[in-house]
């Protein structure tokens, strides 16, 4: 029997039915199988002409929701191949089904978008906005710049640093010009305050000025605050150089190998010229030492001729208690610094003086009697009573001041080690 179960076209046998064989009965069934077969294969045709060719019938299946290619998809077209649709997308997804990305015309944009992974691009010359991927290295972490000056171009424009894992608040730094300045400059987390720490100024005259400001500033490891006096060599021209400061200007060179300061210094009244350490001072021509001052101020003259071109005058006098009858190495107060001695001898007849204290070579001093004091003053010659560098040598005398010899001068003797008289008033 040539009669099928029909359903869709597909159920359909073309050899039926069998002219010989089939009766002519069941042609109306055959019939209502090929309605039936239409109606349920072309449901979704409600009324109207079908005006799609067979190629444009077959093609329909690339504009279906979903396609699945298994092998390669060529377009061809010699117009535009055009997606239209608010908001279209042209998704990508892997073998597993799950969406890598896709190409979006969102309004106006054109979105190329890589979910979760790495957007490649490449080519034999990539560019964007004109800009070959050749030179993109620029905006990368290290680069080498070849060719041209390398510009960055911006309204109050800067170059801007920022360390995500440095610390709190110096983590940000950018370079700007600011007007005629050039300045560097660190700024807080946020961005929003700066402190400028090195500024290059255009002055008007076309020239340029350096300032670095901070709470500290070091060239290696030296404090600007050192910088003058560790300056090995100082060469300076022009007008004279000038210290000044608010109080008592002061210029101190030390030696730090043995602790040796000299002091330039002054103060409301006079100017200071010395050493600030307990060490000889010495005034020095020709690389030589001419005069020297000790840490006790003993003044040495070491070599020429003193010229005093005014009245030479001593003030270091003392007038020590009235004499007992007997002093051995005598020392009153203010003897080492003492030019003259005035002394009483208390009406001793003699008061005695066997040895003086505080000789140094080549000093000289006087004694002398008090006018209206009564008694003598002996200064016996050699006297064991006295230190050996304290005594007085007269030739195998002994002086003695009384009213017609009221004053005497000594010498001391630095090869003897003795004082000597050289003279006397009488």
């Amino acid at each position: 029997m040539g009669l099928e179960t029909v359903n869709y076209i597909s159920d359909l046998v073309i050899t039926n039915p069998v002219g010989a064989v089939d009766p002519k009965s069941q042609g109306d069934d055959h019939i209502r199988n090929i309605k039936k077969a239409l109606k349920a294969t072309f449901g979704s045709f409600v009324g109207g002409a079908v005006t799609l060719t067979e190629a444009q019938i077959n093609d329909a299946a690339r504009k279906s929701a979903s396609n699945t290619f298994t092998g390669s998809l060529q377009i061809f077209q010699s117009a535009e191949v055009r997606i239209d649709n608010v908001n279209s997308f042209l998704s990508l997804y892997n073998g597993s089904g799950t969406r890598r990305g896709y190409l979006q015309l969102s309004g106006n944009n054109i979105e190329l978008v890589a979910e979760t992974h790495n957007l490649t691009l490449s080519g034999a010359a990539i560019s964007l906005n004109g800009v070959a991927s050749s030179d993109f290295a620029r905006l990368s972490q290290n680069n080498t710049f070849t060719g041209p000056t390398q510009r960055i171009y911006g309204a109050n424009g800067s170059v801007r640093l920022k360390d995500t894992g440095g610390t709190a608040n110096r983590r940000v730094a950018d370079f700007v010009i600011v007007g005629n300045q050039l300045q560097s400059r660190w700024l807080n987390d946020a961005e929003d305050a700066s402190v400028a720490w090195l500024t290059v100024g255009l002055e008007t005259d076309g020239s340029g000025a350096i300032s670095l400001s901070g709470d500290s500033i070091t060239l290696n490891g030296v404090n600007i605050t050192d910088f003058a006096r560790l300056s090995q060599n100082n060469t300076f021209t022009g007008a004279t150089q000038t210290i000044s400061a608010a109080a008592a200007p002061k210029l101190v060179v030390t030696d730090t190998t043995s602790s040796v300061s000299t002091l330039l210094n002054s103060d409301d009244t006079f100017g200071l010229v010395g050493t600030s350490t307990a060490h000889t001072f010495h005034l020095v021509t020709g690389n030589s030492s001419r005069m020297s001052i000790d840490s006790s101020g003993n003044i040495d003259f070491k070599t020429g001729t003193v010229t005093v071109g005014g009245a030479l005058q001593t003030t270091n006098t003392v007038t020590p208690a009235a004499l007992s009858a007997s002093q051995n190495d005598y020392a009153p107060s203010g003897h080492a610094n003492a030019n003259l001695f005035r002394l009483d001898p208390n009406g001793n007849t003699p008061a005695v003086i066997t040895g003086l204290a505080g000789g140094v070579a080549g000093r000289r001093i006087t004694i002398m009697r008090i006018a209206g004091t009564s008694g003598t003053i002996q200064f016996t010659n050699e006297s064991a009573s006295s230190t050996a560098a304290n005594r007085f040598m007269a030739s195998g005398a002994s002086w003695a001041l009384s009213t017609t010899l009221v004053a005497l001068d000594f010498i001391y003797d630095g090869t003897l080690s003795r004082w000597v008289p050289i003279g006397g008033i009488s």
